[in-house]
């Protein structure tokens, strides 16, 4: 099931962040569209508190969720340079 707040256009985009970021890879088979959403940290802070997350809190929130859970592995790593070839623009500022 995707995620209920994964904006779909030229770039997916996450919905509850101030700004615009796209999911990496990672984040994106993770939580996006996976079975359970929202096991997400943007997701659950979003639910929490109903207010937008800020881009900056954005980034730190997904690289801690990504440390704790020990998803940096060889596919993030490898995945790197694809990543940012496909997604240019991974954190902008509106």
């Amino acid at each position: 099931m995707t995620c209920k707040y994964l904006l779909h256009g030229k770039y997916a985009l996450c919905g509850v962040v101030q700004g615009l970021m796209t999911p990496s890879l990672l984040e994106t088979y993770s939580y996006c569209t996976s079975d359970d959403p929202s096991r997400c940290p943007l997701y659950q802070r979003y639910e929490k508190t109903g207010e937008r997350v800020p881009l900056e809190a954005a980034a730190i929130l997904s690289e801690a969720a990504g440390r704790e859970s020990g998803r940096r592995t060889a596919l993030r790593k490898s995945g790197s340079r694809v990543e940012a070839e496909a997604l240019p623009f991974k954190l902008t500022t509106a």
